[in-house]
Parts: structure tokens; C-alpha cells; sequence
């Protein structure tokens, strides 16, 4: 597959571009729009002609021999791409606009030693150590040269096709584009003290849903179809400390679920059909301390998990059919200090995250059939401050997001905010993007509206909230 920088992607998956120099003929302006075609057939990155952009690709034609070059990645301002067209036109083209588009060479891969063996000692022919290999070496990729006075295939490792974009380079950009953070679509500007945000659906209805811990005011908004946020449906004015909620369905019954870790307060209430909160189905009284609280589902049966950051309890609990709490399936005790856990699948196997805001520690945990927590598969150190994660899928492609509100600014990470590779089991890959915010984003939301892709980002002590798109703009 490809072989791909670390962010640098271009907003929406569109790219600005304009023809230039001296003697362009009509061949030649068809030889760039076929190179274009080429790309506009095989994925969903669209180069389309550059009107007022201030960073943009400039095709650069020229007739005096030798082949092309190009930056990688979006690197801002006039991007200039040199190609000679009699240079195995549009083959060339299409190898620079990937270039263009972020992908290295595979030769420039860290597992290239199985493939070739690299005799020059140009920098252009070492490891790249700033790259993401998604999939495995392609000996098909149009990033494979199928010769080099650099460099030598070992006899039998590869048999290079390079002419056009692989199956391989296809699936590549797909992935490292389909999950990207795209543009802006609206920004608000409201009072402070949001502290819990989730996204519902209620028959053919969207809604968002928003809490304030240290006042109880709830308001819940329709969403548009533009994924922004619509008219206020229900306003409500609760007693204060709710630190947990989330929606969930039973039976295709909607609920939601409060928690006040203060005191050990759970309220469990449907939704009506106009995505309102309706009546209370249940309550009780807990201990103190619940800091984590989510549900899923193995295997048709459904389960809530509990956590408590101070002193590492863990209870998870069956869902009853009527969306109470259930009997307690099993209890943990792990050591303090998680912060951030959630639940997702990749494939149909079943994982837990766990996240400790303080240290970086994170574990992943495979889940049994009986919905308990399984083996350990994956430890990472990471910095400190990730205080919000979540899972997303986009066309297949699974994703994690990472949002770091602690320590603040000044003395905080300026990397605000971080997209990860999730591999085949179930495991952190590598960092995608890494997007340098102003500290302080304390809620990401990820949903769907009308087949589209947003993130709903929030910042609690300020009341910022923004929409943004997700992937490729078509």
C-alpha cells in the first residue's frame, strides 16, 4: 500500500492547481488533464483550477528533457511541480501529484531492505522517519520506480508495475483522507460551563444533547442537515452535578443515563419520539467517585461499564431489557488513575481503550463474548494531557481522535489535538495528523448526518464550539 507523511493533507481532499510556462501546446494541457482524470477516477482527492487560493499546485511545463519533481504534502504558498512532457506523460504526472498529495517514494520506506537494496548515499535515498506506512511495501505503487541508479530489487521480492496508481496507493489515500479533519463549517460563540455533549437520533431526527455540571442546564438542539447545530428543542433546569450521560437503545427503545460522581446519583429516563427527555424509568443511589460511565453491546447482549479514576474500581453491569441497570457481570480493581476509556470494534472483534490523563499511559483490552474485560494486547507511553479520545469509522476505515485540554497553555502542549491509526487488531498504529490548537477543546463528538461526516469540538471554560467536516469533500 502507501507510504504517507505525517499531516500535511489538504483540506477536504482539494487541491488548487494551475498550468504554467512557455510553449504549453494543446498536447500538453491534455496530458495534464488526463493525469488529473486519472486521479478523479481511482479516489476521491479532486484537483480543480486554482481561482484565488494562496496555496496551490503550480504544474510547471517544460521541453528540455528529464522528469519532474514535487514537495510532499500540503506545505503552504505556491507549490511548484516541474514536469517535462515528453517524460512518460501522464505517468509522470500522476507519480508527482502523489508526491503532491503526501505519499513518499517506497524505496524511502523503513521496510524497504526486504524489497531493494539502496547503494546511493544521496539523502533522498534514506529512510524516511517522518512517514506512515499504511499496508504493506507496493511493488505496484506508482511511488516505485521500476529502476534507479540508487537502487537494486533484490531478485524475486518485487515485480514493479508502477504506471498509474495501484490498487495498493488507491486504498492508501483513501485512508489516510477519508478520516481527516476537513473545514470549517460554523463556529459558536456561547456561555461557558458546557460540560458533557452527545449526539442522538430519534426515528429520522438528529439532536445534540448538552449539559452543565455546575448549574444542571440542559438544552437540546436539533441538528441540521449541514451537520450544524439547528433550533433549541427542550431547555431544562436540572439540579446540578450530573459529571456522566450518554444515549443508548434497548430493543430499539432510546434512553439516556445521568451519574453524579459527587454522590452517587443515576437517573435513567426514555426519550420521546421529538428526542425530549421523558419520563424517569429508573434511579439509584451509588457510591461516590464514578469518574467514566458507557455502554455497548457483544454478542446481542447489552452492558455498561463503570470506572473510578481515584482508586481504579471497575463494575460492569448487563442492561435489562427495559434499559435499566442490571445484575453486575464483574468487578476489577486496577490501579488509579484512568481517565479516558471507551469502547469500539474493529471488525467483529471487540476492543477497550484506557487512558491516563496524568502519565499517558494507555492499555487496549480485547473484550470476551460474556462482555468482561480480556487480555491486554497493547501498552503505549504517551505525553501527558490527552484528556478526550474517541473511535470513528469512515467507508470502513477505522480511526481514533485525541484531544489534550491539560496542562494549559503556556505551559501545556501546543498539539492540541491528534488523529491515530487504528491497525487491523484493534491496536494504535501510527499518529496520522497532529493538529497545533489553542489548548482548552474539552469535548469532540463524532457523528453522521444526511451520510456526512462531522466532528462537533467544544471548549468548556469559554463556551467556543465549532463543526467541522470529516474527509474528502465529494
Amino acid at each position: 500500500m502507501a507510504f504517507f507523511i505525517q499531516s500535511h493533507r489538504w483540506i477536504d481532499g482539494l487541491v488548487p492547481y494551475r498550468v504554467a510556462g512557455s510553449g504549453i501546446t494543446d498536447d500538453d494541457r491534455q496530458m495534464v488533464l488526463a493525469a488529473i482524470e486519472h486521479w478523479h477516477s481511482k479516489t476521491r482527492i479532486r484537483f480543480w483550477p486554482r481561482t484565488t487560493e494562496s496555496d496551490y499546485v503550480k504544474i510547471v511545463i517544460k521541453h528540455s528533457g528529464g522528469g519532474g519533481q514535487s514537495a510532499i504534502g500540503r506545505r503552504g504558498g505556491i507549490q511548484d511541480i516541474p514536469i517535462d512532457t515528453g517524460f512518460n506523460p501522464p505517468w509522470a504526472l500522476i507519480h508527482e501529484l502523489a508526491h503532491a498529495a503526501g505519499m513518499f517514494h517506497e524505496h524511502n520506506r523503513p521496510d524497504r531492505n526486504q524489497f531493494v537494496k539502496v547503494t546511493s548515499k544521496k539523502s533522498s535515498y534514506a529512510v524516511e522517519k517522518n512517514g506512515i506506512m499504511v499496508g504493506p511495501y507496493d511493488c505496484h505503487s506508482t511511488m516505485a520506480y521500476e529502476s534507479d541508479p540508487g537502487f537494486t530489487y533484490i531478485p524475486g521480492a518485487c515485480e514493479v508495475s508502477g504506471h498509474g496508481l495501484s490498487a495498493g496507493d488507491i486504498k492508501g489515500i483513501g485512508y489516510v483522507y477519508d478520516g481527516a479533519l476537513g473545514s470549517e463549517v460554523k463556529t459558536y460563540h456561547w456561555s461557558s460551563g458546557w460540560t458533557t455533549a452527545f449526539f442522538y437520533e430519534v426515528g429520522s431526527s438528529s439532536y445534540m444533547f448538552f449539559l452543565k455540571e455546575g448549574t444542571g442546564a440542559v438544552d437540546i438542539h436539533r441538528v441540521n442537515p449541514s451537520g450544524t447545530v439547528g433550533d433549541l428543542v427542550e431547555h431544562y433546569d436540572w439540579t446540578k452535578g450530573w459529571t456522566s450521560a450518554f444515549f443508548y437503545k434497548v430493543a430499539g427503545k432510546p434512553y439516556m443515563f445521568f451519574l453524579k460522581k459527587k454522590d452517587g446519583t443515576v437517573h435513567i429516563h426514555r426519550v420521546n419520539w421529538d428526542g425530549r427527555v421523558g419520563d424517569k424509568v429508573d434511579e439509584y443511589q451509588w457510591t461516590s467517585g464514578w469518574t467514566s460511565a458507557f455502554f455497548y453491546e457483544v454478542g446481542g447482549q447489552s452492558y455498561m461499564f463503570f470506572l473510578k479514576a481515584k482508586d481504579g474500581t471497575v463494575h460492569i453491569h448487563r442492561v435489562n431489557a427495559d434499559g435499566t441497570v442490571g445484575d453486575k457481570v464483574i468487578e476489577y480493581d486496577w490501579t488509579s488513575g484512568w481517565t479516558t476509556a471507551f469502547f469500539y470494534e474493529v471488525g467483529d472483534q471487540p476492543f477497550m481503550l484506557f487512558l491516563k490523563a496524568k502519565d499517558g499511559t494507555v492499555h487496549i483490552h480485547r473484550i470476551e463474548t460474556d462482555g468482561t474485560v480480556g487480555e491486554k494486547i497493547a501498552q503505549r507511553d504517551w505525553s501527558s494531557g490527552w484528556t478526550t479520545g474517541l473511535f470513528y469509522q469512515e467507508n470502513g476505515n477505522p480511526y481514533m481522535f485525541f484531544l489534550k485540554s491539560w496542562p494549559p497553555l503556556p505551559y501545556g502542549d501546543p498539539t492540541a489535538a491528534a488523529r491515530v491509526q487504528v491497525l487491523p487488531d484493534g491496536t494504535v498504529g501510527a499518529t496520522l495528523d497532529r493538529y497545533q490548537w489553542t489548548a482548552g477543546w474539552t469535548t469532540a463528538v463524532v457523528y453522521r448526518v444526511a451520510a456526512r461526516p462531522y466532528v462537533f469540538l467544544l471548549k468548556k471554560d469559554e463556551g467556543t464550539a465549532r463543526v467541522r467536516r470529516i474527509g474528502p469533500s465529494l
